[in-house]
């Protein structure tokens, strides 16, 4: 074994061990998902020394929208179980009322990811067309795609940030409201979430002289990527227990699930296509050690809703997870012909919206890419330019509030990256006076209006006459702080 591997292998052994700590915050504010949190602990605890594996305990259980076309029901059944069990059947009942039993088939982590995914098991199936019912042993999951909207969940930027100075206070339920905020959302009995991008944010190790903040909250492992199993536990299944089960989740790759971040974790648990859980493996070099996967991005899907009778929505989904916000990169030529492939799906439907982690058209009042704050993506605005006619909205999160933006010569953009991370620094809107990608053969120019407000919390659409929408910025416990329209491929928040 080499070295690299026998530190990849204390670093798990130090992982499980830290189970019994998890976050005195999710004890208090996800009662929901303690079964999940036993499951784990008890797994990672005493595994089975049987050789045969014991029935599954579950500890998350979630339907995913698939790529159109891939299945005949539209939702691909997932389940993350306890390690030392076996993949459970899921159960659903048909329209006749007959019962099936399907089969799950393991998604396995490759060997390169050094074993910091051996504490929990994803299982995964094709939930039957016409179901009316679907389950994975006792946990009831959304059988079927929406025939009608009436409310739709939007989120996105949810995990708790340990990294570098930034130390958010992970076991206090007021300072990462995730588990409120996932009840409240569940609560509401959406008829869909649409979740924009980055989980997971448990990159460094809780400093121990800010153990009172994220004592208890697995390290990252020592290899070239940043997530493991018990991460993912903290940051996403037992916060967003009650989310992942109320509605069929549509899901974007966010940068944080990029290959040298959370990508090995994205893939294995939460992306809706088969044979995709290796995408951001590891290889190991003549000399053992792990080298991370080369920065690249998945092909452009479409995900297909029906609204009301007449009247149908297909998401078209970009992976702009690769990449930077504030200067073109190598991979722009790839992004270019993703927004290129994007476009060709929207064709044959009533209404289309863009989907991508990173915003087209969005302003930081950070000072990441420049002094007193910038526009962002770089990559984004120039590799769409030109391919944005088919949409009447793009949605993104990736900064740290919620926002609108409206620029001529796209649609209107709506940001909401305001779903429990770390806020960005609070301050007043100022509509900026010059467009994206200012200076370049694809600049846009200045915008027409804009709005923004730095608070936690998750959109809650609703769709009005013909393809206009009205979307309400609720808190984490579910109070109005705004609201927003969409409608002539403008948006309007106040």
């Amino acid at each position: 074994m080499t070295n690299r591997r026998r530190s990849a292998r204390a670093v798990l052994i130090g992982l499980l061990a830290c189970t019994a700590t998890l976050s005195t915050s999710l004890a208090t504010s996800a009662s929901a998902a303690e079964a999940p949190r036993a499951a784990v602990e008890q797994a990672t605890a005493s595994k089975p020394t049987a050789s045969i594996p014991v029935a599954a305990t579950v500890v998350a259980a979630f339907s995913l929208a698939a790529p159109a076309g891939t299945t005949k029901s539209g939702l691909v059944a997932r389940a993350v179980v306890a390690a030392g069990t076996r993949c459970p059947a899921l159960t659903t009942v048909g329209s006749d009322g007959a019962t099936h039993s399907t089969p799950m088939r393991q998604r396995v982590p490759a060997v390169t990811t050094a074993h910091l995914f051996d504490a929990l098991i994803s299982c995964s199936a094709v939930i039957p067309a016409k179901s009316v019912s679907a389950r994975i042993l006792s946990t009831t999951i959304p059988h079927a795609l929406p025939t009608e909207i009436t409310r739709m969940a939007v989120l996105g930027d949810t995990g708790c940030r340990i990294k570098g100075q930034a130390i958010q206070a992970c076991n206090d339920p007021a300072a990462w409201p995730l588990a409120t905020l996932s009840s409240t959302i569940a609560a509401q009995n959406p008829d869909l979430t649409v979740f924009l991008g980055d989980f997971f944010y448990r990159e460094a190790t809780c400093p121990p002289e800010q153990t009172a903040m994220c004592g208890g909250s697995p390290a990252p492992g020592a290899v070239p990527f940043k997530d493991s199993a018990l991460g993912w536990n903290a940051d996403t299944f037992i916060p967003m227990a009650p989310l992942l089960a109320a509605a069929p989740l549509v899901v974007v790759r966010g940068n944080h699930e990029d290959c040298s971040r959370g990508g090995n974790g994205y893939f294995l648990y939460m992306d809706p296509r088969e044979g995709t859980e290796r995408t951001c493996a590891p290889t190991e070099s003549a000399t053992g050690e792990l080298v991370k996967s080369a920065p690249s991005l998945t092909q452009p899907y479409a995900v297909d809703v029906t609204v009301r009778a007449g009247n149908d929505l297909r998401f078209i989904v970009v992976d702009s997870a690769a990449g930077w916000d504030c200067e073109p990169t190598a991979l722009l030529p790839q992004q270019s012909a993703a927004y290129e492939s994007a476009r060709k799906l929207a064709k044959g439907h009533d209404q289309y919206w863009l989907l991508v982690h990173r915003p087209i058209a969005a302003w930081t009042p950070a000072s990441d890419c420049a002094p007193g704050g910038s526009w962002i993506a770089v990559d984004q605005q120039i590799a769409s330019y030109g391919k944005l006619a088919p949409y009447d909205v793009i949605l993104s999160s990736h900064i740290h509030l919620v926002e609108s933006m409206n620029v001529p010569g796209m649609p209107g953009q709506l940001i909401l990256g305001n779903g429990s991370t770390q806020l960005d620094p609070a301050g007043a809107f100022v509509l900026p006076t010059s467009g994206p990608a200012s200076g370049t053969a694809t600049a846009y120019p200045a915008p027409t209006s804009g709005w923004w407000a730095t608070r936690f919390g998750y959109g809650m659409a609703r769709p009005d006459k013909g393809n206009a929408w009205t979307i309400d910025m609720r808190s984490p416990k579910g109070s109005r702080f705004a609201r927003c329209t969409i409608a002539k491929r403008l948006v309007d928040c106040r």
